[in-house]
């Protein structure tokens, strides 16, 4: 009963999405690295972001929005100190700020923090701000150019002739009544082109229903 309580009382509301889901369908994504230079700018549009939540929805949402912020980034929108340092040693020194945990990970000779590009230091190399953006890839079979429906738009033009070749056919077999044997042979191409002329683009219709459900 206590550990149902407990986890009843995770208020998902105030959990970023990343959180929970990891977004592992969401595979198309861009990380943006920023700095805060207008304070009132930059708490003025965390305010109003439309950032993910861990709450559940069906279906998912397309896009995703999770914002993370450095200890540097807490004083540049004017957290005050007291509340920093109240965070682990870890966040507050950052990632290469105590050169025995540097050492401890590895980050040592071509890994070492001042050949980092970002992350050390202080000034420009020094991010605030990490905004993820996450999105849904395309839907597959979305467009008539796909396999399927590209398969039947190609045989397409090829059911008038092969109507016309069976039609041939069975008229010269009657003329001269030793063709019989290739009859089978020749339905045979002619239900094929009409089941790709007729359930082609049913076909790729359903496939792209069911990609739409996934």
């Amino acid at each position: 009963m206590g550990a149902a309580s407990a986890t009843a009382a995770v208020e998902l509301e105030d959990i970023q999405g990343l959180v929970r889901f990891a977004y592992k369908r969401h595979t198309e994504a861009v990380f943006l690295l920023l700095r805060i230079t207008d304070r009132v700018a930059a708490r003025a549009w965390l305010a109003r972001a439309v950032i993910t939540n861990a709450v559940t929805r069906e279906p998912a949402p397309s896009t995703a929005l999770q914002v993370a912020l450095t200890s540097g980034g807490l004083r540049a929108l004017g957290v005050a100190d007291d509340i920093i340092e109240s965070f682990s040693s870890e966040f507050v020194e950052g990632m290469a700020g105590d050169p025995s945990r540097s050492r401890r990970l590895g980050d040592e000779g071509a890994s070492d923090p001042t050949r980092w590009q970002w992350g050390w230091g202080s000034g420009e190399r020094m991010p605030h701000v990490a905004v993820l953006l996450y999105a849904l890839p395309e839907i597959p079979f979305s467009r008539p150019t796909t396999m399927t429906a590209g398969a039947a738009q190609l045989f397409m033009p090829f059911v008038p002739a092969a109507a016309a070749l069976l039609l041939l056919f069975i008229l010269v077999s009657f003329a001269y009544g030793s063709l019989y044997r290739y009859w089978p042979a020749l339905g045979g191409l002619l239900a094929c082109a009409v089941a790709v002329r007729v359930l082609g683009p049913r076909f790729a219709v359903a496939r792209l229903a069911a990609a739409e459900r996934e």
